[in-house]
């Protein structure tokens, strides 16, 4: 296993696209060793291994090679109910997915960051208002903000932690911390592509929108059922939204 992390180390640092002096520098410790760890001839101390697997938002198991696609899989089916319960506005049963997820898998930053946006839309929605929902949404953002290189999953964070401190009336907090967001996700091939890639690319990033729009919807009928107002429920709930594209 001596080789097999070196080679997991180079792997993973041209995949986050990062060079010997990059990592060497975050590490403290000289290029010249990195190179060593990726040549075989050497390992990095084990008091480095927490760091480097944090650094590549991977486990230390993977960095020697034990990349439990079995784990990977279970996060992927948890996340799957998830969002089913979420689109069917079972909100609570999303919850408890995500409770029962974190205790299997706590490094999960995919699950954390679900759950970070479940308790935010649960306060939204709710006439319970519970501050500690907010709170904890904020935790577990933070959580993810500092542990994970996945971009799109720290983008997600930092929204829903700005939209967070918003509901809970810390305007300058949510002010500060949406700052932050560098990039909208929206589809990149809508404006880099040409001709007939340009237009399926804009008809991705529509039906991406649309999706958000009706879970919109779903949400918002949820609030009128718990109000009460079954007419307003039955309006939102049986809406749709929808756009047909046809080639002439």
């Amino acid at each position: 296993m001596e080789f097999k992390i070196g080679n997991n180390i180079k792997k993973y640092r041209v995949k986050h696209n990062i060079t010997q002096e990059q990592l060497a520098e975050y590490l403290n410790v000289s290029h010249q060793a990195v190179s060593k760890w990726e040549a075989g001839s050497t390992m990095p101390d084990v008091c480095m291994l927490p760091e480097l697997a944090k650094f590549f938002d991977v486990s230390i198991d993977e960095l020697f090679g034990y990349n439990n696609i079995a784990e990977k899989k279970a996060i992927d089916n948890i996340i799957s109910l998830v969002d089913e319960a979420c689109n069917n506005t079972r909100l609570d049963q999303a919850e408890e997915y995500c409770k029962d997820g974190l205790k299997k898998y706590p490094r999960s930053n995919e699950i954390k960051c679900k759950m970070a946006v479940i308790l935010k839309t649960k306060y939204l929605i709710s006439e319970d208002k519970r501050v500690s929902w907010l709170e904890d949404a904020i935790s577990l953002c933070d959580d993810v903000i500092e542990t994970s290189r996945d971009e799109r999953l720290i983008h997600i964070s930092i929204k829903t932690k700005a939209i967070s401190y918003a509901y809970m009336g810390d305007k300058i907090s949510a002010l500060r911390t949406a700052e932050n967001i560098v990039r909208d996700y929206d589809n990149l091939l809508v404006y880099i592509s040409d001709g007939y890639e340009k237009i399926d690319a804009c008809q991705k990033d529509i039906e991406e929108h649309l999706t958000v729009v009706r879970k919109m919807l779903k949400l918002m009928a949820k609030v009128y059922k718990n109000k009460g107002d079954n007419k307003m429920y039955d309006k939102y709930i049986n809406a749709t939204v929808d756009i047909s594209f046809r080639n002439s």
